[in-house]
């Protein structure tokens, strides 16, 4: 398979925009529309040129310039105070001289200078701006111009290559700009050669300094056309990632992400999973760890607590240890992975854990950062556990025990783990430190052998549910499955700040045409969403459909794409479909129920539960399902003091009352990223109907006859049964 273009909408589907604005104000979504597709000629065209008339190309949609550098206009002139977010001016550029003494002759002082912020006064290391661009050099020139070689410090004879034998992981170093996270996936994938090369389309040095790069930008493959002309500091040094053994598959690659995102400052800040997924195209598993903010231990119950509080504290306890993965179990794990030869990143972020950030800086780990991890082994008579980290800018600080400076290391060890010959950036530690210590994991699930096969569609909006996709199995097949949202023109906070709720459910279509669900990603606040699962094969084909979970956007007149990305062992069969909300009603109240936090609201000897809430929590916020298990219409009221929040009933109330026998969706909480707050709060209210008689639709305020399409979202459906309709 490969890339679809994206479908034509529904008939009552507005045409996509170029640019997508909020109705509830905030950041603005724009669309990415003309990521470049270079055609072969092109490149033809530019290296004749070169022949004919020694003309060298130079990107005029990624010029020399300042904006090809920085995402704010004026970028070249200030800096972003990392405190209040605010902008000072940059101090004078340093001259060669200046620049040489303050990184090669060791005057501590004048590195640990500070500029002050001229709005918080916050501190920052001078030596951050000392470091910043000052022009471009091409990797061809020949001296006075060019790049100077930052081992000799001067400019080499020995002529530049895209790749020099074999790709190291040590090859590259990050450089002055915050993309740890994608120089350590770079680096790690440098491990496996034959993917540095899928990448890199122009393998050998182009004198016409053309080159394509081929990444794969939220699930969608791209080919980019840049130049060779790299920026540099003061001393004609490469500014970015740093290059050794004069090679050019690192800056060129960097390069190509920097177009793709708009700038070289754009790549500042990022994650495991956004760097594999560019640079493979695979799926990632992200695995937390203890120290990560989202495995944080409930808080304890106040005094007086009442009985249903004291319920959802021992369900929320009850989840929280469930999700804390144990230490031997992971240790193999990781083990397994490496050993299958998986990259695997390691992260490290406090989120306002002061104390834990302080003992990390003093055991010389970096907070935030990126580190690859790339052995595990026990050693000695005890099994003691060791795990294996690459440190991306070329150091190792670890100060712990089994750094390079311990104690606890032998002769016999370091000559079995050849520890005297790896390079400065890598160190060991202990895996109890490191279990301790990192926030998260993400293995990068290569599929070298596997089928890929991409569809992409629409998610819901205020016009309908969107669109499904099917997957048609002709044999058994494990899959890997990986769904996208559209991405924002730009990388960094304002593009986070746009994203929406995302989540999946993969449903097996049974003989008589309705739908169970065999695998769910929760919804969360990522760009994609991830499910390992197995298609079984029944009769001559076995029908699947994948349905995208969003809801955030069903208030939004202009609607958002999304890509699905599947890597299957057997070939299948993908299209995209209209869904019907129905259908997705039908996942929620199925998940609920069988998976949610149960909540008796009316309850009698004689009747026992008769109304009954399932909740659903998720990162992206909540999902209430109303039960009526009684044979007598039941009013269940709900209301919420909430900020932060959007609610599929489009108000943050509603008054039901539920036919005999029945379930109904309530009310999907997304959470909205433009808001500045987050809270919620909220209470029922249940009881017997007292008017008179009852539709098959229910009543309800406000009336869901007002969501056109999506009325059948909140439609009570018959617990004996599933609501009729689904994917056409």
């Amino acid at each position: 398979g490969g890339s679809a273009p994206a479908p034509a909408p529904a008939a009552d589907l507005p045409p996509p925009l170029a640019s997508q604005g909020s109705s509830s104000g905030g950041e603005r979504f724009e669309r990415l529309e003309d990521v470049e597709r270079v055609a072969q000629e092109q490149v033809d065209a530019i290296n004749a040129l070169y022949h004919s008339d020694g003309v060298v190309f130079v990107d005029p949609t990624f010029p020399p310039i300042p904006r090809s550098l920085y995402s704010h206009p004026d970028g070249a002139r200030s800096f972003k105070c990392s405190t209040c977010s605010k902008r000072s001016n940059l101090p004078p550029q340093p001259t060669r001289e200046e620049l040489f003494n303050l990184r090669f002759r060791g005057d501590v002082a004048a590195r640990q200078r500070t500029l002050p912020c001229l709005h918080c006064g916050a501190p920052h290391l001078a030596i951050e701006f000392a470091v910043r661009p000052v022009g471009w050099e091409r990797a061809s020139a020949t001296p006075p111009q060019g790049i100077v070689d930052d081992t000799t410090l001067q400019f080499s004879t020995v002529p530049w290559v895209v790749f020099r034998g074999e790709p190291r992981p040590e090859d590259i170093r990050q450089g002055s700009v915050g993309n740890c996270w994608f120089v350590c996936a770079l680096s790690a994938l440098a491990e496996k050669p034959e993917l540095l090369r899928q990448i890199l389309l122009t393998r050998e040095f182009n004198r016409a300094g053309a080159y394509q790069v081929r990444l794969c930008l939220a699930g969608e493959w791209h080919t980019v056309l840049i130049d060779d002309v790299l920026p540099v500091d003061a001393l004609q040094m490469v500014c970015y990632l740093k290059p050794a053994r004069r090679q050019l598959w690192g800056p060129l690659i960097e390069k190509a992400a920097a177009k793709l995102y708009g700038s070289y400052e754009a790549l500042s800040g990022g994650t495991f999973a956004e760097a594999f997924g560019l640079l493979t195209g695979c799926p990632s598993q992200r695995i937390l760890m203890p120290a990560h903010p989202a495995r944080k231990e409930p808080p304890p119950l106040p005094p007086g607590a009442g009985e249903a509080d004291r319920a959802h504290h021992a369900k929320a306890m009850e989840r929280w240890r469930a999700s804390i993965v144990d230490s031997d179990e992971l240790f193999a794990q990781l083990f397994s992975f490496r050993h299958s030869e998986y990259p695997v990143g390691a992260s490290t972020f406090a989120a306002g854990n002061e104390a834990l950030e302080l003992e990390m800086k003093r055991l010389g780990l970096q907070c935030p950062h990126a580190y690859s991890v790339m052995a595990l082994t026990a050693v000695g008579e005890d099994g003691t556990q060791l795990v294996k980290l690459r440190n991306p800018n070329g150091v190792a600080l670890w100060k712990g025990d089994w750094s390079k400076a311990s104690p606890l290391w032998t002769y016999e060890l370091k000559q079995q783990l050849k520890l005297e010959h790896e390079d400065e950036g890598v160190f060991w530690m202990a895996w109890c430190d490191f279990y301790r210590l990192f926030a998260e994991l993400c293995v990068c699930r290569l599929a070298p052998d596997m089928l890929e096969a991409r569809e992409a569609g629409w998610l819901g909006s205020v016009f309908n549910a969107g669109q499904a996709v099917t997957l048609e199995a002709y044999a058994r097949s494990e899959v890997e499955v990986v769904l996208h949202q559209e991405p924002h023109v730009s990388r960094g906070v304002e593009a986070v700040a746009t994203l929406v709720d995302l989540g999946m459910a993969v449903l097996k279509r049974q003989f008589d045409g309705s739908y169970s669900t065999v695998a769910y990603a929760e919804r969360c606040l990522q760009q994609n969403v991830h499910l390992t699962l197995t298609l079984e094969q029944d009769g001559h084909t076995a029908s699947y459909l994948v349905v995208p979970l969003c809801f955030g956007q069903m208030r939004s007149t202009e609607p958002r794409k999304f890509r699905l990305a599947v890597h299957s062992t057997q070939p299948l069969a993908m299209e995209t479909a209209p869904l019907d909300a129905a259908l997705v009603a039908t996942t929620l109240i199925q998940r609920a129920a069988e998976h949610g936090d149960r909540t008796p609201l009316l309850k009698s000897p004689a009747l026992g539960e008769a109304l009954v809430l399932h909740t659903i929590d998720d990162e992206a916020g909540r999902v209430i399902v109303a039960e009526n298990a009684s044979f007598h219409p039941l009013r269940v009221g709900w209301e919420a003091d909430a900020e932060g929040f959007v609610s599929s009933r489009r108000l943050l109330m509603c008054q039901d009352v539920l036919p005999p026998r029945t379930r109904q969706v309530l009310v999907v909480l997304s959470r909205d990223l433009k808001g500045k707050a987050f809270r919620l709060s909220y209470g029922f209210d249940g009881g017997g109907h007292e008017g008179g008689g009852v539709p098959a639709a229910g009543l309800h305020i406000p009336d869901i006859d007002d969501l056109g399409q999506l009325k059948a979202l909140h439609a009570p459906q018959p617990i004996a049964g599933g609501a009729a309709g689904g994917a056409a």
